[in-house]
């Protein structure tokens, strides 16, 4: 009974001592996490401080250098995803703002944060329909004719008549030399022959 009573209290002392021990590690653990942390966020609050501070100045271009890097670094924030997306639709690349776009939606963002996504969405969509219908009626007037306000009927009549225009007329040596003066004059000589004919009767 004795025996048993100094095995427990042993054990009971070493699971104590383990328990200090491990006790010890993880706070040990904890400090150290939060040391970096705390190192951590300076350079965060620093590098997302740059970032907006050039998409509000309009210098898209060093927006999207710096969005780029602080994405890499800090891939689930999704609030600098929507940033570098409305810095690239200012540059004209609509297809990497929707990719962004769509990754943030991803990460469940806080509410305004999507609500400002979706609404990036569309515009991005109604940009992309307008430059489609642009396009399409460009195509149209480009394989219509000039003519192409006015009827068929019209349009032969109007090129006959334009051909006609344009064609030269018979030319001088296709007729003869003073022939409307030769018809006339023999026409003439051949009643004076008639009457010196009668007279003579």
């Amino acid at each position: 009974m004795k025996t048993a009573l100094n095995m427990d209290a042993s054990l009971r002392r070493l699971s104590h001592k383990v328990g200090a021990a491990m006790n010890a590690r993880i706070q040990k653990s904890v400090i150290l996490i939060s040391s970096l942390l705390v190192l951590q966020l300076p350079c965060f609050a620093q590098d997302f401080s740059e970032f907006l501070a050039a998409f509000n100045s309009s210098d898209f271009k060093q927006a999207i250098s710096t969005g780029e890097d602080f994405i890499k670094r800090y891939p689930k924030h999704a609030e600098a995803r929507y940033y570098l997306a409305r810095s690239y639709m200012k540059q004209g690349q609509a297809a990497l703002a929707e990719a962004q776009l769509h990754t943030a939606l991803s990460l469940d963002p806080g509410e305004e944060v999507r609500s400002n996504c979706i609404a990036a969405l569309k515009e991005i969509s109604q940009s992309n329909t307008a430059a489609a219908s642009s396009a399409s009626k460009l195509q149209g007037r480009a394989a219509l004719p000039a003519s192409a306000g006015m009827p068929a009927s019209t349009n032969s009549q109007a090129t006959k008549g334009v051909s006609t225009y344009l064609s030269p007329g018979p030319k001088a040596s296709s007729l003869p030399p003073n022939s409307a003066s030769v018809g006339s004059a023999g026409q003439a000589q051949s009643g004076i022959s008639t009457q010196k004919r009668l007279q003579k009767n």
